[in-house]
């Protein structure tokens, strides 16, 4: 009888995670991508090419973020948390920056670096059964922006720039099929699909300055994103991988690791300058604020450091 209710349970509890697919993995996915859209906190910095003009200055900055997340499908009616079920992130995102300031206009120039790991596993105690995936992405790249002020003497407490950016990234991705057997799953190198492409992103934004005191400043900020995968969904759409199982992966993977964060963000930053060294504290503060509103399917402990320095032409 135990054994009974023991394969009730996991069959139920599958059927939940999967009502829409049967891998489990794409319900995951998109219940982490709508929980990051919908909670968004307004204390965030904004994106590191978002560099205010300041004449004849030319501008070192630089951002690194370390990812470690580990996802669980968001509890439906009154099923308990399936914390047997999970996605997991792991690896890092890289990207020094470099602008140089004329009176009105500032041009920057930026590397894009990142690796990152995924791993899918379903697999119940009671159970020797077990379902796994696995997918990695490696991205270099390089970038380039464009701020100016369009009001120059709006106020000398205030001052409004606009952005525009855009990036050419050059793609590794290796990813598997979903694997199923009823004991422990392993995935070797081998059984990895491996492809390349080019991701294009877009941007343009806005930022007001407000100068409060000589070395501190708020900064309201927004920022409207473009991802082209036009190239990468071509590849996915080919004859070749139509009638496998690889291309709803696919497509899952690219909304975890290039469209996780929705299009049109916004938030509150502050800026505070120390012996030349520009610290933006709204990230921080941020990541304080939310620290109750985090849900138990979410297991977040990235770390984002993002620093920058000023230094006059001659």
């Amino acid at each position: 009888m135990s054994v009974i209710l023991t394969c009730l349970l996991f069959f139920v509890q599958a059927a939940w995670l999967g009502a829409q697919t049967t891998d489990a993995r794409d319900t995951i996915v998109k219940d982490f991508v709508e929980q990051r859209a919908n909670n968004a906190s307004l204390y965030q910095s904004p994106p590191i090419n978002h560099i205010v003009p300041a004449f004849n200055t030319i501008t070192y900055a630089g951002q690194f973020e370390e990812v470690n997340l580990r996802l669980m499908a968001k509890p439906q009616d009154n099923f308990p948390l399936n914390k047997y079920a999970a996605v997991t992130v792991t690896g890092f995102k890289l990207e020094p920056h470099l602008a140089l300031s004329l009176k009105n206009i500032c041009l920057g120039f930026s590397i894009v670096r990142s690796k990152l790991e995924e791993e899918y596993l379903l697999k119940y105690p009671e159970e020797t059964f077990e379902q796994r995936q696995k997918s990695s992405l490696e991205t270099s790249g390089l970038g380039l922006n464009v701020a100016f002020v369009p009001f120059t003497k709006i106020h000398k407490q205030l001052k409004l720039a606009f952005i525009l950016s855009g990036q050419n990234l050059n793609v590794k991705h290796s990813l598997s099929y979903l694997k199923a057997l009823n004991g422990p799953v392993t995935i070797e190198e081998s059984e990895m699909q491996k492809f390349q492409y080019t991701v294009n992103n877009y941007s343009a934004g806005m930022n007001l300055s407000w100068f409060v005191f000589k070395h501190f400043s708020i900064v309201p900020w927004m920022d409207y994103s473009m991802t082209d995968l036009a190239e990468a969904k071509g590849i996915a759409s080919s004859n070749r991988y139509t009638d496998t199982g690889l291309k709803p992966i696919m497509e899952n993977d690219w909304n975890l690791f290039f469209l996780s964060y929705p299009k049109f963000r916004y938030g509150l930053d502050f800026s505070v300058q120390v012996l030349g060294l520009e610290v933006r504290i709204g990230g921080l503060l941020g990541s304080l604020a939310s620290l109750n509103k985090s849900v138990d399917y979410i297991e977040d402990k990235s770390i984002l450091l993002s620093v920058s320095v000023e230094q006059k032409g001659n």
